[in-house]
């Protein structure tokens, strides 16, 4: 069934891309009947489905070449977030003494390599309104892995909100519904950041050592 859909697609196209030349559309199909077929074309075969209109073929097999290319080409590597103090680092650069509180979001591949990285809102000097399903919507975009989400405190003071730490929570939650792995939720204040991954790890080993 799914291959007869595919192959029903294949040839709609076809003569969707050939509307107003049916003699192309059936050059195209005779040569190659199928998806499987294209893939595996030859250079004779090539040569030979050019010979028939070389000035009107050569644009279409350009066109398909660009498709592949885009559907294969990896994503551009924006960066790295090997570790909370390597992005808090490199965030502070940028964002420490902004006067508004903006909220960012990374995305990263399984390798933790940065692919997608978006200034998701922008609020006043207070507050940033913060919209968990916005977040979501672009990591799936993105196809990412895992994702950090930033923001700042432009007070300077890196230390989270009883409102950030609830939203983290929920992220974390909503994160772990859809399949994505939150990596951190940093806060950038004029001389530091608060790492949320990093207070996690402090808090487990205070309690590791009472235990003990």
């Amino acid at each position: 069934m799914v291959e007869k859909t595919c192959q029903q697609r294949y040839v709609t196209l076809v003569n969707m891309v050939f509307s107003k030349e049916e003699d192309l559309a059936n050059h195209f199909l005779e040569l190659f009947p199928t998806p499987a077929v294209f893939r595996c074309m030859t250079m004779e075969e090539q040569d030979a489905f050019l010979g028939y209109d070389r000035k009107r073929l050569k644009p279409v097999l350009a066109a398909i070449e660009l498709g592949s290319l885009i559907l294969t080409c990896p994503h551009e590597i924006l960066g790295h977030a090997y570790s909370s103090n390597e992005v808090g680092q490199f965030l502070m650069d940028e964002m420490a003494g902004q006067t508004q509180e903006s909220v960012e979001i990374l995305c990263t591949d399984v390798h933790n390599e940065i692919i997608a990285r978006h200034c998701l809102f922008k609020g006043g000097q207070a507050e940033c309104m913060l919209y968990p399903d916005q977040i979501f919507r672009y990591a799936l975009h993105w196809n990412s892995f895992g994702l950090i989400m930033v923001h700042n405190h432009p007070s300077g003071d890196p230390a989270p909100s009883r409102q950030d730490l609830s939203f983290m929570s929920r992220l974390e939650q909503g994160c772990q519904l859809l399949g994505l792995h939150l990596l951190d939720c940093l806060v950038i204040g004029s001389q530091d950041y608060y790492s949320w991954r990093e207070g996690q790890e402090s808090h487990a080993t205070f309690n590791g050592q009472i235990a003990n």
